[in-house]
């Protein structure tokens, strides 16, 4: 017998607070004891989703694992334990089969044995792993602690060599993110909250970088706020001098502390400041054409549409007789070396050359700029103000 969605739901949901209604005032940072683990609020990470009927998955631990489900037959969760070492998962004609053995549960639950963690293709992860289905696809999720979470996040997003001060501000900014992002996925009633890719925080497992575990626990249950709610704390890795509230297309009545009124100007001897990507004409022809545009013979490519801040809108492309107009948008996703929305471009000979300002989308905190304060004496809450104006730190309770 399957599961009914609202069952998943609730068994994907079990145990997590109310994070909105759990908040408390933090005008300053304080050191935290290590294992203070502080609220236990748990995050879903959407590892993989593949069709119901072909996906493959390995998992490995050296102690046994733990199988969590619901018995329809005793109307509660069962615990199961796993002696292999090494099992693989894959899902067909209804059922979820287990090292060839069939179970007939929709979703579930593996653990590791107490103080380990799961092996999951190729990579180690804390917390456990819930599988289920849904609208014809097999979805796995990572079910951690937030501060786990943030630890293993700060490894990818952010810089492990630089100072704490600089680390325990990106761990404040992606708490916020993360945080924010919860409860949006919980008023949806979706069964995740965030992927692990940069469209939302890369995420990819345990790592052992002291540095960055200190800077969480530093940070821990810390986050960002506007009139008492967590803030889409969004962030690049240089902005490029830009002034974001000049930008066009944001919706900055619903996230007004990203329309910053002041210039980033810490960022500007970043190596990441400047750049230039050269590419043949050729190149760009066949890149517009597998995209739908018939341009041959390319005469012309100029930008015809900035908005205040520098940001590009719309470019026109000239060719065997034709003007296009692409946005800016299109053209930043379609051509993948292009570093930021501010740029120049001219072309010579056959040669198109794009010179620019910035890596990344220009909104939030700039990683590069937010290094060059605490090099110039600034403390976390000083350069997180700065950045998302209005904001006010606050702290999760349990």
């Amino acid at each position: 017998m399957e599961l009914s969605f609202k069952k998943i739901y609730f068994f994907l949901i079990v145990g997590i607070s109310i994070i909105s209604a759990c908040l408390q005032g933090a005008s300053d940072i304080p050191p935290v004891a290590e294992n203070d683990e502080g609220a236990q609020h748990m995050v879903r990470v959407l590892i993989s989703q593949k069709d119901a009927e072909g996906g493959v998955w390995l998992l490995e631990s050296l102690s046994p694992m733990y199988l969590r489900a619901f018995d329809v037959s005793l109307g509660r969760y069962r615990r199961y334990r796993i002696e292999q070492h090494r099992i693989e998962i894959f899902y067909k004609a209804g059922s979820f089969i287990i090292n060839g053995k069939r179970f007939s549960n929709v979703q579930f639950e593996l653990m590791p044995s107490e103080g380990k963690r799961l092996l999951f293709e190729g990579k180690e992860y804390e917390g456990s792993f819930i599988f289920c289905v849904h609208n014809e696809s097999c979805l796995v999720i990572s079910y951690l602690s937030l501060e786990k979470y943030i630890c293993s996040v700060l490894k990818s997003e952010s810089w492990p060599g630089w100072p704490l001060e600089v680390n325990m501000v990106f761990a404040v900014a992606c708490r916020s993110y993360v945080v924010a992002k919860m409860l949006q996925a919980r008023k949806k009633k979706l069964l995740y909250d965030v992927k692990n890719t940069n469209i939302h925080q890369t995420y990819q497992g345990f790592h052992t970088q002291e540095s960055l575990k200190k800077a969480v626990a530093h940070t821990r249950g810390l986050i960002l706020t506007h009139k008492k709610k967590p803030v889409m704390a969004m962030f690049d890795s240089c902005c490029g001098g830009i002034i974001p509230a000049h930008m066009h297309g944001v919706n900055f009545d619903h996230a007004p502390y990203l329309a910053r009124q002041a210039a980033c100007n810490y960022c500007k001897d970043s190596k990441l400041y400047r750049w230039k990507l050269e590419i043949d004409q050729h190149e760009l022809e066949n890149l517009l054409q597998c995209k739908g545009l018939n341009v041959t013979a390319l005469s012309d490519i100029v930008i015809s549409k900035k908005d205040k801040a520098g940001i590009v809108q719309e470019i026109t492309i000239c060719g065997n007789n034709k003007i296009l107009k692409v946005s800016g948008k299109k053209l930043y996703s379609w051509l993948k070396p292009l570093k930021s929305y501010s740029y120049i471009v001219k072309k010579r000979s056959r040669k198109i050359i794009f010179s620019g300002t910035g890596y990344g989308h220009h909104l939030g905190m700039c990683q590069w700029g937010a290094h060059a304060m605490v090099s110039e004496g600034y403390r976390c809450p000083e350069i997180l103000g700065f950045y998302y104006p209005g904001t006010q730190i606050m702290k999760l309770r349990c």
